[in-house]
């Protein structure tokens, strides 16, 4: 099991999360990437079914947290610009994450097909974004 934390960068080192979703793997798979079998479910109801509601809400919380916190250090540090960052997360027994990767390109699965007439919010993150951009090279 484990949590994409979809995370775009709005204004200037400024970052919301979009999305977040939990992913579980299938019987007897180690990956939870959903070619391999894995299953997508909401991040609350996922974690409301391992914990108490109080702690799971405290675990969501934090997950996003620690997100907020690794994507703002890599548009600090890392060189180029990023729009986007999937934050990868774990968690161990007791709730504490655990950093697996972030994606530069993540791939983002809409968990209801039908709402693909939609314009996804991650699509308009990311062009909002390079308006942000564009305006700042005008200047």
């Amino acid at each position: 099991m484990d949590f994409r934390i979809l995370c775009h960068q709005r204004q200037l080192h400024k970052w919301t999360i979009t999305s977040s979703i939990a992913r579980v793997s299938a019987e007897n798979q180690i990956v939870s990437n959903l070619a391999q079998g894995g299953q997508l479910y909401k991040t609350s109801t996922l974690l409301n079914t391992l914990f108490d509601e109080k702690k799971a809400y405290h675990i969501r919380k934090l997950l996003h947290e620690v997100a907020s916190e690794i994507v703002y250090a890599i548009s600090q540090n890392a060189e180029g610009i990023y729009a986007e960052l999937g934050v990868d997360l774990a968690i161990d027994e007791d709730g504490k994450p655990w950093v697996i990767e972030v994606n530069t390109k993540p791939s983002k699965l809409t968990e209801m097909a039908n709402h693909q007439s939609r314009i996804r919010p991650s699509a308009k993150a990311i062009i909002d974004t390079c308006f942000l951009f564009s305006s700042f090279k005008e200047r």
